[in-house]
């Protein structure tokens, strides 16, 4: 992926949920003055997991390998009283605030991303964030605000895990047929997000020579 293919991409999206980008651009400058500059840590190890928030996630973490994982926004809550921190969590935050910023205290490197809809989140926990945080948008990067691609947390966080560099990217707990009810919501807008995720996946699937199927465990 490069930030000519991904601008058409994101015209897509921004087309098909009819979201304003100028609202994009406005809440990355907000998050600009919270967040330190973008500077991931360096890839640890072969291999990194991604953590979704899939219905079954429950009963598939505890049997987790360990090493380096990155975690989604909502995935946090179950990940955090199963397996305590990880090493990445990537938020919009509108997940578990109180599990993502304790974690954060405790050394997990936190990736926040800045769009239209959150700007108030992100200037009410503005006291919560720090230097050692990333930024992230949607938009064309923005002073300290990076772009790594990606639209929701999840496949965010996959693209994350390639720009970090991992031989390996293991997909855990993602379901993109079904929408995790637990969470209330627009339930017809986090299925079409999803259709997104997917799609954005298997591009990156493709680019790095493999294919995406559905599973509890999808390497990438």
């Amino acid at each position: 992926m490069d930030m000519m293919r991904w601008i058409s991409i994101y015209g897509s999206i921004v087309d098909d949920f009819g979201f304003d980008p100028e609202m994009d651009r406005l809440a990355s400058r907000i998050l600009s003055n919270f967040v330190g500059y973008p500077i991931l840590p360096e890839a640890n190890g072969n291999t990194a997991y991604v953590i979704g928030n899939g219905p079954e996630i429950s009963e598939i973490l505890p049997s987790l390998s360990p090493g380096y994982h990155i975690v989604a926004d909502s995935a946090i809550t179950a990940y955090a009283e199963i397996l305590g921190c990880p090493d990445i969590i990537v938020t919009d935050l509108d997940g578990d605030l109180d599990a993502i910023f304790r974690c954060a205290a405790q050394g997990t490197k936190i990736v926040i991303h800045a769009h239209g809809d959150n700007m108030d989140r992100i200037v009410h926990n503005s006291s919560r964030m720090s230097r050692k945080m990333i930024g992230t948008t949607q938009n064309v990067p923005f002073r300290n605000i990076a772009n790594f691609f990606g639209f929701t947390d999840g496949d965010r966080s996959v693209y994350i895990a390639d720009h970090m560099g991992f031989k390996n990217i293991v997909l855990v707990s993602f379901d993109f047929r079904n929408v995790n009810r637990s969470k209330p919501g627009n339930h017809a807008m986090k299925a079409k997000k999803l259709k997104w995720a997917e799609a954005l996946i298997s591009m990156i699937a493709f680019e790095r020579g493999t294919t995406l199927t559905c599973g509890d465990f999808i390497d990438i």
